[in-house]
């Protein structure tokens, strides 16, 4: 059975999603703070407005994309 993620369907979101990407690849030893970053790339659901759960999308969408997020604890 596939787990239901909280995020939604992320093509139906608009954000500059490579660029998100690029920054936290980036970091070298950095704590991501998954809120500030979707609030600075205004991550909006599919009806245009700003997601309410924007933190957690960003966070999931980055682990789906293979970025490793817990080595920045």
């Amino acid at each position: 059975m596939k787990r239901k993620g909280h995020a939604g369907n992320f093509d139906a979101m608009t954000w500059d999603k490579n660029k998100l990407k690029l920054e936290v690849e980036g970091y070298k030893d950095y704590k991501v703070n998954c809120s500030e970053l979707a609030q600075r790339y205004e991550i909006r659901n599919k009806k245009g407005e700003i997601a309410k759960n924007d933190g957690q999308i960003a966070q999931e969408w980055l682990i789906s994309q293979g970025v490793h997020l817990h080595r920045f604890k």
